[in-house]
């Protein structure tokens, strides 16, 4: 009796293992930090002298996403294939733009794949900045767009209405 509830465990959590990997493989997002900051820390270790195995593999234990890091862990195994990195991680196009695999297959094949990691994070790091600006520019919008609905229902004296509208606004700033 106690063999047979110890299998059924060892099912429930087989398929409880599965159904987690599901949801993270197809509704877990990378956010874009992770990713510069994994093609940032990539470079530092290539420059201070670690192969390209032992760098993925300290930065497979580092990501906290769990996606990532599965993902991070296919393109080690695969680059210990083997296999070149540009090649491996053109295979999640979702993840790695196009345009910084082919950097980093040029640096490969000049032998400047350290030069080419500091190019993707340099262009990585202006996106940043500008999803920045772009952000601080929307909650200015929002703030006098929450001033022109406050002025409009000040005469009104219907003070749940500014709550409600300042309420909207935050929403829209929060999540656009």
């Amino acid at each position: 009796m106690g063999e047979e509830g110890n299998k059924n465990n060892k099912k429930k959590t087989a398929l409880s293992d599965k159904i987690n990997l599901f949801l993270i493989k197809y509704f877990t997002r990378i956010p874009f930090v992770q990713k510069t900051f994994f093609v940032d820390h990539l470079r530092t270790m290539v420059h201070a002298g670690l192969s390209l195995v032992e760098s993925l593999d300290i930065l497979a234990k580092e990501i906290p996403n769990k996606k990532f890091k599965i993902i991070i862990k296919e393109v080690k195994k695969e680059v210990e294939g083997g296999q070149q990195l540009s090649e491996v991680l053109a295979k999640h196009p979702k993840i790695f733009p196009p345009i910084y695999v082919k950097m980093i297959a040029s640096g490969e094949l000049s032998g400047k794949l350290e030069e080419s990691l500091e190019q993707v994070t340099i262009g990585l790091l202006e996106i940043v900045q500008y999803v920045s600006l772009s952000h601080q520019y929307i909650l200015l919008l929002m703030c006098q767009i929450e001033h022109q609905i406050s002025l409009l229902l000040a005469d009104r004296n219907t003070r749940p209405c500014r709550i409600i509208a300042s309420i909207v606004c935050w929403y829209l700033f929060r999540y656009s």
